[in-house]
């Protein structure tokens, strides 16, 4: 009798009272399993452990068959922090009774807690041969095949669960996130709506739903998803991340900036927000502020690889070369495989001047991803410079078939600038054909190239009224220079000293900047392997000087950052720094030199203010002007444009320009007409 009112006590949850019972029964009848039994739950419900221990295992040594009571010796052993003795009673449990369900599901969620993921996956896939009407075995079997990166397994459990209970928004939303990670999209799309409508402020499934979302492109749904998540769950930094990369995507990089901002206040130690906080701040060309969020980022997580790599961005951009060939490298250490800090590393050498350090990178960098257009094309351009035209020709090739409309448009135009050098009109033509659409293509990354395909289109147009046969008196004039060099090439011209055949060899980009500088750069090494590459007292012109005289970059653009810099300091110097550079490298090749001038601008005045052209045919005047008396102090001839082009007030006549900035070949020949020879210092 007594006993059955314990029973009744215990199952209403009379505890005081079902203790008290218990306690007079296990000293009038102490090998009364069921009293221990229940008297161990009783204890364990208020909490009061050791004691509970002594009685349970007082029921399980005088029920050595009774798995239930093993179980619960487990539960109490577990609570204590004996873990090892937990999974002994478990394993017992399991032992007196194979289809024990909860001992499984206990001992499985132990073992994954030490980390022993497999066998926590083998001892609830043996409860499942037992019994298949305990959605919590199969979630959990399901969670932890999840974390093993089994989706197919987990996918099948989290399905089974859902078979026996199929409002379980948390397990439907669980699903949903293996079949994402899976790549089953629109299965994972799905399951989230699923859990939603089962409970339409379910949080996770909301926020899931919105990355998934946003990875399908559905933009405006993703952030209306976010912005529910946010309302549900203000103080969420994982929103406030996810929500600036979507807006990134739209360019939206001051919202972005924002919420990334908002995201690291929630969460201090949120290193990925830190790092995209810089990313928006370097697109906004906040520098300063990139630089600290990405030192943050790395204080935080200090194998940060792309933090380190973006780190090492903003230092390049800086000028600051050695801080950033650091970063590139700590980069790959942490990330052997990092192709974007090769790549980076690869930009960095190539601006110190290192070109085989470089090379050496780009060629790393592709190994890695062979299918990187930007990596290929920067290769491309160095080689340019390193004279390996052979090999630049097999890269743009390989560009044509692997970026065929972009990068491969672009490297279509660079055959077609090597063609019209070789002299091979035919495959000229055909490289400008290939590429036409390039002028179809709104980036502003193309804009040389689409420059170099009009040019080129128009000299080959008038080529062959300007070349004549090769006569055996004339001699070779050498002309090396940007693209200003192009138009004269193939040319027969007449000047006081002869006839000439004109054969012009490009460093693209080159300024005269760029050759007297004192750090080592690639057009310096271009330079001095073409001066070098040809006979010793060969005649040569140097077309260098016309993108140092540009509204947008060169000379005006430093005074424009530099607004204490003087310009006539500023033209004498780069004009100084110059000519050095030529008579240092001359000094035992005894060539002889002619400068070209700049000519007249021609650039659309509707699109700039008169002061601005006055102030760029002012720069160009003074340029000349300073250019051509240097040159004859430093012995060497000029060949004036600017006299040719000027209208009378220091701007273009129209009658020479081919386009804005290049002339015709007719300028070329009427020039030298008026060029006047300066006998070359002895």
């Amino acid at each position: 009798m007594e006993l059955n009112t314990l029973v009744d006590y215990y199952q209403n949850g009379r505890f005081m009272e079902a203790e008290k019972i218990a306690l007079d029964i296990s000293k009038t009848s102490p090998s009364n399993q069921l009293t221990w039994k229940i008297l161990a739950a009783i204890l364990l419900q208020n909490g009061r452990l050791l004691e509970a221990l002594e009685a349970g295992k007082k029921s399980v040594s005088l029920a050595p068959m009774d798995a239930e009571a093993k179980y619960n010796l487990g539960v109490i052993q577990y609570k204590l922090g004996n873990v090892d003795d937990a999974i002994n009673s478990y394993s017992s449990a399991i032992a007196t009774d194979p289809s024990h369900t909860q001992s499984y599901i206990n001992l499985g969620i132990l073992q994954q807690q030490l980390g022993r993921l497999e066998d926590a996956v083998l001892t609830l896939k043996q409860a499942t041969s037992f019994k298949f009407d305990n959605p919590q075995l199969f979630i959990i079997l399901g969670n932890i095949q999840h974390l093993l990166n089994k989706f197919n397994d987990a996918e099948t459990n989290f399905l089974r669960a859902l078979k026996l209970n199929p409002y379980d928004y948390e397990v439907l939303c669980n699903l949903g996130i293996v079949q994402q990670k899976n790549k089953k999209l629109k299965e994972a799309e799905n399951s989230y709506r699923k859990s939603i409508s089962i409970k339409n402020d379910y949080f996770q499934a909301i926020c899931n739903l919105g990355t998934l979302c946003q990875e399908l492109g559905k933009l405006d749904e993703a952030i209306s998803l976010y912005e529910k998540s946010l309302k549900l769950n203000s103080n969420n930094a994982a929103i406030y991340n996810n929500l600036g990369n979507l807006l990134v995507k739209l360019d939206k990089i001051q919202e972005a900036k924002q919420h990334f901002a908002k995201a690291t206040l929630l969460d201090s130690n949120y290193s990925e927000a830190y790092y995209n906080l810089g990313i928006s701040n370097q697109k906004l060309e906040n520098f300063d502020e990139a630089e600290k969020n990405y030192i943050e980022a790395i204080n935080i997580k200090h194998d940060y690889a792309d933090a380190f790599t973006n780190l090492g961005i903003i230092y390049h951009e800086k000028k600051k070369y050695k801080e950033a060939e650091e970063k590139f490298k700590r980069s790959i250490c942490l990330k052997p495989d990092n192709y974007e800090a090769y790549l980076n590393l690869a930009n960095t050498y190539q601006s110190t001047g290192f070109l085989k350090e470089a090379e050496e990178n780009y060629k790393k960098t592709i190994k890695l991803n062979s299918n990187y257009p930007k990596a290929i094309w920067n290769l491309l351009t160095l080689l340019h410079f390193l004279d390996k035209e052979h090999e630049l020709k097999f890269y743009s090739k390989k560009l044509e078939i692997l970026d065929k409309n972009n990068y491969g448009l672009r490297s279509q135009v660079i055959l077609a600038i090597l063609s019209y050098l070789e002299g091979d009109i035919a495959n000229c033509n055909k490289y400008l054909l290939s590429s036409n659409q390039i002028q179809n293509l709104n980036n502003k990354n193309f804009k040389n190239e689409k420059v170099y395909h009009i040019y080129l289109s128009h000299l080959l147009k008038n080529t062959q009224n300007n070349i004549t046969q090769n006569n055996v008196n004339e001699k070779t004039l050498h002309v090396i220079g940007e693209s200003h060099s192009l138009v004269s090439h193939g040319l027969k011209i007449k000047s006081s000293k002869g006839i000439f055949s004109c054969k012009s060899s490009l460093i693209m980009g080159c300024k005269q900047f760029h050759l007297g500088d004192c750090n080592l750069n690639k057009y310096q090494f271009r330079f001095k392997n073409l001066l070098q590459s040809l006979p010793q007292k060969s005649e040569i012109l140097l077309s260098i000087g016309e993108i140092d005289c540009r509204i947008n970059s060169g000379i005006l653009d430093h005074i424009k950052k530099n607004s204490k810099k003087n310009k006539y300091n500023l033209i004498n110097d780069t004009i100084e720094n110059y000519l050095n550079s030529i008579r240092k490298l001359n000094v035992t090749q005894g060539h002889v030199i002619t400068i070209q001038g700049v000519p007249c601008p021609n650039i659309n005045r509707s699109k700039i203010s008169s002061s601005k052209l006055q102030e760029l045919m002012s720069l160009i005047n003074d340029f000349n002007n300073i250019l051509m008396k240097k040159a004859h102090i430093f012995g060497y001839s000029f060949l004036d444009l600017h006299s040719l082009t000027d209208r009378g007030d220091g701007y273009s006549n129209g009658i020479y320009h081919l386009d804005t900035h290049h002339l015709t070949q007719e300028a070329m020949l009427e020039a030298w007409k008026s060029y006047f020879f300066v006998a070359p210092e002895l």
